[in-house]
């Protein structure tokens, strides 16, 4: 049966070649609006309207909205486990979502991923990590919606450190894990776990970027990235309305003394040009009085969109924050960080010591060890 429906009333849903989320994406649908007047074409099963344009020198296809289009159902995913690992996938690491974005979820799902990995078990992972990553491939992970073994699942707490930056103590959590003798059980994972530690000895399963994110992620990187012999990610979070955040970011002079470490010492001899996030940053003259001057700024809606394009980049900087931390890491070069953060004293002075204790015992002169690998390197401003 055929009806009739209006080919440009309903939302554009992709232009390939342009995000969604940038403003040039947004121009363009205008024009191809304005330059194609409305019309009704006959829609029905199987069949959706389109038309064609051109902006920019580029053709582009418009198709209607999805409510115009009858779309078949997406298979629910084959579990990925095999006859080798079923065993060990019916007593396996829950990781329990909790609270904070992106960069927290990371940081949990890489501690549960390490704490699984040693005790031979599989993770279900949350869905932050999954929407983020592909781990089609990884046998030993599962995502939300995907089936796994039969049978009702006993569930069982691993309690983890009192610190958000510390670590469970693992003779306890092995001696939980092992006096759990029943055939299924999900050990439920929970806490905020940043500690580099953790899962230094086991290798993530981040190799690859969802498709979503690494097509949008490589777009915005070529549209925006400067030419350079190397290029340093400088992400900062400025957290303007975030006293308590603000005393643990780096001191004044900090970034110009990182600048000439990476230009001098280094990468000598070579051109460095230097790329962050926009995000919370009100201007150009913003991110020249923080950062320093000939800083590329790029963004997109999606943070991880945003990392994924960051982590292109050769060395970084350490600011504060979980996603400053994962986009020092997934660049994979060297990585430097304001020097107080291994200064008890320096830490006290400034009140970024009231982020790091739980109790009014905890010794924040291990901060450093724990939360920052020991290949990074620090900077005294």
């Amino acid at each position: 049966m055929l009806f009739k429906c209006p080919v440009f009333q309903a939302p554009v849903q992709r232009i390939a070649g342009y995000p969604l989320a940038t403003s040039r994406a947004r121009e363009v649908r205008t024009q191809l609006r304005l330059q194609v007047p409305p019309v009704w074409a006959d829609c029905g099963p199987g069949r959706s309207p389109a038309t064609r344009g051109s902006v920019d020198g580029r053709n582009f296809r418009i198709r209607a909205s999805r409510r115009h289009q009858r779309r078949p159902r997406r298979p629910v995913r084959a579990a990925r486990m095999t006859v080798a690992n079923a065993t060990a996938c019916a007593r396996r690491v829950y990781v329990v979502p909790g609270h904070g974005r992106l960069g927290n979820q990371l940081f949990q799902f890489a501690a549960c991923y390490g704490l699984a990995a040693r005790q031979g078990l599989c993770l279900r992972a949350n869905p932050a990590v999954c929407k983020t990553f592909d781990l089609r491939n990884a046998t030993d992970v599962a995502c939300p919606g995907e089936p796994g073994p039969p049978g009702r699942a006993k569930q069982a707490r691993l309690r983890p450190s009192s610190n958000w930056w510390g670590r469970e103590d693992e003779r306890a959590t092995r001696r939980a894990i092992d006096a759990e003798t029943a055939p299924r059980v999900d050990f439920q994972c929970l806490g905020t776990r940043q500690n580099w530690r953790a899962f230094a000895d086991v290798a993530l399963p981040f190799r690859n970027w969802s498709p979503r994110v690494a097509e949008r992620a490589a777009f915005l990187w070529n549209a925006t990235a400067p030419k350079a012999d190397k290029i340093v990610a400088l992400y900062h979070r400025v957290a303007a309305n975030e006293r308590q955040y603000q005393r643990c970011l780096p001191t004044d002079g900090f970034y110009a003394a990182a600048r000439r470490r990476f230009e001098t010492k280094i990468f000598p001899g070579k051109t460095v040009r230097y790329a962050t996030s926009a995000y919370q940053f009100r201007g150009a003259e913003h991110v020249e009085a923080v950062l320093g001057p000939g800083v590329v700024t790029l963004d997109d809606e999606d943070p991880a969109v945003v990392l994924a394009a960051l982590s292109n980049a050769d060395a970084a900087t350490f600011s504060w924050g979980s996603f400053s931390w994962w986009v020092a890491y997934f660049t994979g070069g060297p990585v430097l960080y304001d020097g107080f953060l291994r200064n008890a004293s320096a830490l006290d002075a400034t009140g970024c010591a009231d982020l790091l204790r739980a109790a009014p015992r905890d010794d924040v002169s291990r901060f450093a060890d724990e939360h920052l690998p020991a290949s990074w390197g620090a900077v005294a401003a």
